[in-house]
């Protein structure tokens, strides 16, 4: 948040305020490979979240759209250059699966706001 204030220099009983908001969404990026696998299969789900991580690391939330919502299946962590790497397997699962990541907000450390990345189709075909 940012405040501004004004005083006039020759009349003291006027003064003005504003405050502004403004909140930045965490760039996150996201692959898969590969894109087609069997029902079984294993896919390889890398990222990276951009701007100034915790040394730590950051969290990103890996979702699939399931059931027509965004559904949370596993949670991990990046290095401190903002990278992840997740190996994921399918158990007899047949279809057309978007998958995306999210680096929620209010994380320690993480001036940003939440942020999503870009959403990648896998198909499964058996």
């Amino acid at each position: 948040m940012i405040v501004l204030a004004y005083r006039a220099f020759t009349d003291a009983g006027y003064a003005a305020q504003a405050n502004i908001r403004e909140s930045v969404a965490a760039g996150v990026q996201l692959r898969i490979a590969p894109r087609r696998t069997t029902p079984n299969g294993t896919i390889i789900l890398t990222g990276k979240v951009q701007g100034p991580i915790p040394p730590k690391g950051a969290l990103v939330d890996l979702l699939v759209y399931y059931r027509r919502h965004w559904e949370p299946f596993h949670t991990t962590r990046t290095d401190r250059d903002g990278r992840f790497t997740v190996v994921y397997q399918f158990e007899g699962a047949v279809g057309r699966f978007p998958f995306r990541a999210e680096a929620p907000q209010g994380q320690a450390r993480f001036p940003y706001s939440g942020g999503y990345s870009n959403v990648i189709d896998v198909a499964t075909t058996g």
